[in-house]
Order: C-alpha cells, then structure tokens, then sequence
C-alpha cells in the first residue's frame, strides 16, 4: 500500500506502518505523553478516536490539523485537562461541543467554514482562540 504512516521506534529510527493496521497501541512514551497530534491523517470525527480515549486524563493538547473534521464532539470527558486544542483546516461549521472544555486556553478553529461565533461563554479560562480565515 503506498500510504504509509510512520512513528518513532525505541531507537529513534522511523519506522514505516500501513494505513490499515489497527491503530498502534500504546507504548510507555505514548501512554505517558499529554499531547496527541495527528496532522493530515484523513480525521473525519472525534467521537470514539481511539487515540483521544485511550489516555483521556492526562491529554492536555491536540492537535488536529488538516483533517476533514466537520463537527467538534467527543471531547467532554476532557475537560478537567484540555488546555490547548488545534482543530484549524477542517470542515467544521458551528462552534459546538466547547462547553464542557472548562481549562481549555487555547483554541484554533482558522481555515474552517464558521459563520458564527458561539459557546464561548463557558470558557473562562480561554486566553487565545483564532479564527482567520472563516465566513
């Protein structure tokens, strides 16, 4: 299959994996990092991300950038820890799903297809939020 994904192996060497295994389970590294990037990897949702659930309590930042996410959800059980979550170049187009994200203070939603802005009321701790390049 020429689509291929890579990740570090123990000895720092990248190591090529087929788009189609099942997703990686969890070594010490990842079990144990707070951040969680997954950059062009064809994201369409967040309900049920394995890789979001598999660590919900110590996840502090996500990083979603250029998938074709078009709703935000799935993330309520995060929001004791969220502080920063990057959902710029996706499909997305009403700011839902923000509420319960209570830490969160960072937030970029630019590239997407948002007309309004909306539930931000309940994100007292938000220091930064860009949203370049919407309706």
């Amino acid at each position: 299959d020429p689509l291929l994904q890579f990740r570090a192996s123990s000895r720092g060497a990248a190591e090529a994996l087929p788009r189609r295994c099942a997703p990686m389970s969890a070594d010490a590294d990842e079990a144990e990092s707070t951040s969680l990037s997954l950059l062009n990897e064809g994201v369409i949702s967040l309900e049920g991300l394995p890789q979001i659930s598999a660590r919900p309590a110590r996840l502090t930042s996500i990083n979603l950038h250029c998938n074709r996410i078009s709703t935000i959800g799935g993330l309520d059980h995060l929001g004791s820890c969220l502080t920063s979550l990057n959902l710029s170049s996706n499909r997305i187009q009403v700011m839902g799903g923000l509420c319960h994200l209570r830490r969160l203070e960072t937030l970029d939603l630019s590239c997407n297809e948002i007309s309004a802005i909306d539930d931000l009321a309940a994100l007292g701790s938000l220091r930064r939020i860009l949203l370049s390049y919407n309706r």
